[in-house]
């Protein structure tokens, strides 16, 4: 059977005072598919439909995609975390610390009486801090002041 064809009713959960509503079950597979990327195969289109189905803010948010761009954002948050506490760890294990300024050239790592700059956050495009006649503002001696380590 053609998958756009497949018309069998697909339920949708019955909200707050609502008749349960259904969906053809084609549009069922497209969510699915969405679902399945976020939340695995444990259970199958059919185990969902048995179970009542989709919300109907669950089956908006699985087609529009919003489901996987949230996962992908708490991945995203995940690693950022892990890095942190990655990051703590080392500052703690070798009694370092981190120092940001804007006067001169950016972030510092210090360790005991050594003061090492590790640059500009966003170093590599200083465009925006070259005025219109093409002069620097606020870069001069990045390079020769601040040596990375990286």
């Amino acid at each position: 059977m053609n998958h756009l064809n497949d018309t069998r009713p697909f339920p949708i959960q019955i909200e707050r005072g609502g008749d349960g509503s259904t969906i053809p079950w084609w549009l069922a597979e497209v969510a699915y598919k969405s679902y399945a990327r976020c939340f695995g195969r444990d259970q199958s289109l059919e185990r969902l439909a048995e179970r009542g189905g989709f919300g109907r803010d669950e089956l908006v948010g699985l087609i529009r995609k919003e489901w996987e761009k949230r996962r992908k954002a708490h991945d995203v948050t995940g690693q950022m975390n892990q890095f942190l506490e990655e990051l703590a760890a080392l500052l703690r294990k070798y009694e370092a610390k981190l120092s940001y300024t804007t006067d001169d050239d950016g972030i510092h790592v210090q360790i005991g009486n050594e003061d090492v700059c590790i640059g500009f956050a966003g170093r590599q495009d200083m465009s925006h801090l070259v005025k219109a006649d093409g002069a620097q503002s606020g870069t001069e001696g990045v390079d020769s002041e601040c040596t990375s380590p990286l």
